[in-house]
């Protein structure tokens, strides 16, 4: 049946049974269609297209989520592998130790690791004896353990 051929009750009876779902899938598009002519903008029709609308607009938002997702997917991939791709590189020269001692280039690990150890225990600082500033910061607080009794009063003044 033709959209021209239907009468205003028609459509009111299609609509009911697209609340029922029972409309095929060429009844709802001729619907949607009716609901944008003007004959259409009975008050009675506002419910019906209130439910369209939403559902269309779901329809695209989803579209637009699945076409979105594959791009995050398809854009991690490609990050996963340029990760991959660069780990792999370094890893294959992970295992170079290299210092400079007195000028010459050393690669061996043991002569290398000895030498750090050596640098670190050279700028190790063992706890000094307390400073001055140590000393008056330790005589501040014990004079305050002691006088624990210390009150401030605030008395008003009329």
């Amino acid at each position: 049946m033709k959209q021209d051929e239907r009468t205003l009750q028609q459509w009111k009876d299609l609509a009911a049974r697209y609340f029922e779902a029972e409309t095929s899938p060429a009844e709802e598009q001729e619907l949607a269609y009716f609901l944008t002519t003007p004959a259409s903008q009975d008050r009675e029709f506002d419910e019906i297209r209130a439910v369209m609308g939403y559902l269309a607009t779901g329809r695209m938002y989803h579209r637009k989520r699945k076409s979105s997702a594959f791009r995050y997917a398809a854009a991690a991939a490609v990050i996963g592998l340029l990760l991959t791709t660069t780990v792999w590189q370094l890893a294959q020269n992970r295992n170079v130790c290299v210092a400079y001692i007195y000028g010459e280039r050393c690669t061996d690990t043991e002569t290398v690791l000895t030498e750090a150890l050596k640098s670190i225990e050279k700028i190790r600082q063992e706890p000094q004896e307390e400073t001055i500033l140590q000393e008056q910061l330790s005589d501040i607080f014990q004079t305050l353990e002691e006088n624990d009794t210390l009150t401030i009063t605030d008395t008003p003044h009329l």
